[in-house]
């Protein structure tokens, strides 16, 4: 099934990224419904735009195939332009309906699609813009207390939405991210993204079967503490250097395979894998968690006593 332009036309400003949307109502609907910060009326001047378009693909640009849609991909010195020529939408349906009866909340269906569109077509060109600053993409969440930035990084299904969710319900906490972060430095970037919360539950329609709890703002600024979150037999919080930090997100954005190091090298915004810069004003912990929701407050109770 293809999409074309004409159906619907929509832009937004995130920071000094400038995006624009052709054609594509349902993902004009998922925007507006997971990232009401970017659907905004007044677009301000911008350094770099990001264009995503539904339209027919075009010549002499290579087709892009991933499971459930096609792109192409075409950057100049300020442009990002990515063109979904291609979605399946009968095969992500069936694919939705086998994850409801079959209960395989990681089958990619109709919300996982969208999400991915949003991924390839918009977070992954903001993570070149950023990489192009000196910026490296880790998978993390972020948020504030005490005037103390702190940036949890796991891999998936180990537990930072749960952590997040259980600070911010007893705790003045700002959540600054749920799921990407980028870094340079003692520098943090985020973007606006969705936060999912408690347990997966089979009829949910939303991104992997979560409720969505909230939607930041962009920050970016300085941060304070980069804490390495793991399960262990018991709750310990324990320092590390910047060395092995650097090893442990490596090995998680190896495990992940998300953002631009990883997409087919034929692609034009694809760059090769660089060292994150860790500034030495950073301080690093290991943070394990025992099995037990009774155990994430204490784990919290440890994070609280670095602020």
């Amino acid at each position: 099934m293809s999409i074309y332009k004409g159906i619907f036309s929509t832009q937004w400003s995130s920071g000094n990224i400038e995006i624009h949307v052709k054609g594509g109502i349902l993902m004009s609907f998922y925007i507006k419904l997971l990232f009401k910060n970017w659907s905004i009326s007044e677009i301000k001047p911008s350094k770099k735009t990001v264009l995503v378009e539904f339209d027919r693909p075009s010549k002499n640009v290579e087709v892009v195939k991933t499971t459930l849609f096609s792109y192409q991909r075409i950057i100049t010195e300020k442009l990002v332009r990515t063109r979904i020529t291609k979605i399946n939408i009968p095969r992500a349906c069936v694919r939705s309906m086998y994850k409801f009866i079959v209960n395989r909340g990681s089958v990619v269906g109709i919300p996982e699609l969208y999400m991915s569109i949003i991924r390839k077509s918009i977070i992954e060109p903001l993570e070149y813009n950023a990489q192009k600053d000196g910026f490296s993409l880790m998978h993390a969440s972020s948020f504030m207390y005490n005037k103390k930035t702190f940036v949890i990084v796991a891999g998936s299904k180990i537990g930072k939405s749960t952590l997040i969710l259980n600070l911010t319900r007893k705790n003045n906490v700002n959540v600054l991210s749920d799921n990407y972060c980028f870094i340079n430095g003692n520098i943090i970037r985020t973007i606006e993204e969705p936060f999912r919360s408690g347990r997966p539950k089979r009829f949910k329609t939303t991104f992997y079967n979560r409720s969505i709890s909230g939607r930041p703002d962009i920050y970016e600024g300085k941060a304070d503490f980069i804490i390495h979150l793991k399960r262990g037999a018991e709750n310990s919080l324990n320092n590390l250097n910047a060395i092995n930090m650097q090893m442990i997100i490596n090995e998680i954005n190896e495990h992940e395979k998300e953002g631009i190091n990883y997409i087919t090298e034929t692609d034009p915004i694809w760059l090769e894998k660089q060292n994150l810069n860790l500034s030495d004003k950073l301080k690093f912990f290991t943070l394990s968690i025992a099995e037990g929701i009774e155990n994430v407050d204490i784990a919290i109770n440890q994070l609280k006593k670095l602020a």
